[in-house]
């Protein structure tokens, strides 16, 4: 499934519905790149995550279609309920059920 259509009407107030994507390969790697920063403190390696940034386009990443515009300034200006229900949707679309039965080669 690269697509899901949810229904968003209970937080827009009116009949309303959301499709999200799977992000490719590339796009989750320009997430992760423009999210994070990793300095070595010793032998260590020391990563830290923007998590606002994150969160921010990981929307704008996995919002394929919308009753409002796909940029920074309208996610930002979603109602917090709509935003964290839409974050939780794209995240599971795009991670594994199961870990355990991930695919290794």
């Amino acid at each position: 499934m690269r697509t899901k259509e949810l229904d968003i009407s209970e937080y827009w107030g009116s009949p309303a519905k959301v499709t999200i994507r799977k992000l490719t390969y590339g796009q989750r790697s320009k997430l992760i790149a423009e999210t994070t920063k990793t300095k070595i403190v010793g032998k260590n390696a020391i990563t830290d995550t923007d998590v606002y940034a994150l969160r921010i386009k990981y929307l704008l990443f996995g919002i394929e279609k919308a009753p409002f515009n796909i940029d920074q300034p309208s996610i930002e200006a979603l109602d917090s309920d709509l935003g964290d229900f839409l974050f939780e949707e794209i995240d599971k679309l795009n991670t594994y059920p199961n870990l355990e039965e991930t695919p290794t080669k």
